[in-house]
C-alpha cells in the first residue's frame, strides 16, 4: 500500500511539473478524430511510398487529443549518423485541467525513412514504478518484469502518434501540392499572456514575440520560428530541417572496433559549426 501511494504521488507530481514546463513550449496539436482519418491516408500512401520521419520542430510539445483526456509528450530531437534521437516525457492532462499524470520518459530511437509505424527502438525508459523500485532497492527481476509489461503497454502508443503524425507532415512538406493551409498571428509577452498589438509608447520595456499558429491539414502548429513557419507554408517541394547538426559521437563495430566521428552537418542549407564537449 505504501508503495502505491509513493507511486501515484509521483505520478501526480512529475505531471504538474511537466504541465508547467510545457507551457511556453512550441506545439504540434491534433484531435483524434482527424489523426484516425491521417493514419487512413498514411496506409494507402504506404502502399507506394515510404516515409520522412524526423520531427517538424527540433523541440516542443506534441498533443493528441480525446473527447476526455490529452495524450502530450515533451520532446527535444537530435539527428545522429543514422537514426533520429527523440527524448521523450510523455504525460496526460483531463479535459478541463484538473488533473495531470506523468506517464513515462524515454529515448527514442527512429529510422529516418520508414514504411512500419514501428521502426524505432527505446532506451532509459523510466516511469513512476521504475523509480520508486530504484528508490526502494527492489530485486533486479522485478524492475525487469516491469519493464517488459511496460514496452507492451498502451501508454506507448502515445509515442507512435507522435510518430505517424510528424510522418504525414513531413510528407506534405515532399508534397505540396496536397498542403491545405490555414494561418494566424498572436503576441505574446514573455509571459505567455497573449496581448493586443501594442504601440510604440505602450510596449517600451516589454518584449513580446509573434507567435504563428498555422493549420496543415488537420494538425494545428504554434510555433514562434519564423523560419519553420514558411517552411511549412512553402508550396515548394522542402524539409522542415534542411541542416541538422549531427553530434560528435563513437562508433561500435561488431569486431571491437571503435571510431570517433567527428562533428558534421547534414543535409542542405546554410552550416552553422556547433562545438560539443563528448
Amino acid at each position: 500500500m505504501k508503495t502505491l501511494k509513493q507511486v501515484n504521488l509521483l505520478i501526480e507530481k512529475r505531471g504538474n511539473e511537466l504541465y508547467e514546463k510545457s507551457k511556453n513550449f512550441d506545439r504540434i496539436e491534433i484531435n483524434f478524430k482527424r489523426y484516425t482519418a491521417i493514419l487512413g491516408k498514411m496506409e494507402e500512401i504506404a502502399k507506394h511510398e515510404d516515409f520522412l520521419i524526423i520531427p517538424v520542430l527540433k523541440s516542443g510539445v506534441f498533443t493528441l487529443k480525446y473527447p476526455e483526456y490529452s495524450v502530450n509528450i515533451l520532446f527535444d530531437a537530435e539527428l545522429l549518423e543514422d537514426e533520429v534521437l527523440v527524448k521523450a516525457d510523455s504525460y496526460i492532462v483531463s479535459e478541463h485541467e484538473t488533473k495531470k499524470e506523468w506517464l513515462y520518459s524515454c529515448d527514442f530511437y527512429l529510422s529516418y525513412r520508414v514504411k512500419k509505424e514501428d521502426s524505432y527502438y527505446m532506451n532509459n525508459y523510466r516511469d513512476s514504478v521504475t523509480e520508486i523500485f530504484q528508490k526502494q532497492g527492489r530485486k533486479e527481476k522485478e524492475l525487469l518484469d516491469h519493464l517488459e509489461a511496460a514496452a507492451k503497454s498502451e501508454m506507448l502508443k502515445s509515442f507512435l502518434g507522435f510518430v505517424n503524425v510528424n510522418g504525414w507532415l513531413n510528407y506534405l512538406m515532399e508534397h505540396p501540392e496536397e498542403k491545405e493551409i490555414s494561418k494566424k498571428i498572436t503576441e505574446k509577452s514573455e509571459s505567455g499572456a497573449e496581448t493586443k498589438p501594442a504601440k510604440d509608447s505602450e510596449s517600451k520595456g516589454q518584449k513580446e514575440t509573434k507567435e504563428h499558429v498555422v493549420r496543415l491539414n488537420g494538425v494545428r502548429i504554434t510555433t514562434s520560428n519564423n523560419k519553420a513557419v514558411n517552411k511549412i507554408k512553402s508550396r515548394k517541394v522542402t524539409r522542415i530541417m534542411e541542416c541538422w547538426s549531427v553530434r560528435g559521437h563513437f562508433r561500435h563495430y561488431k569486431n571491437g572496433k571503435v571510431v570517433y566521428v567527428h562533428p558534421y552537418e547534414k543535409g542542405n542549407g546554410r552550416k552553422t559549426p556547433k562545438k560539443y564537449n563528448v
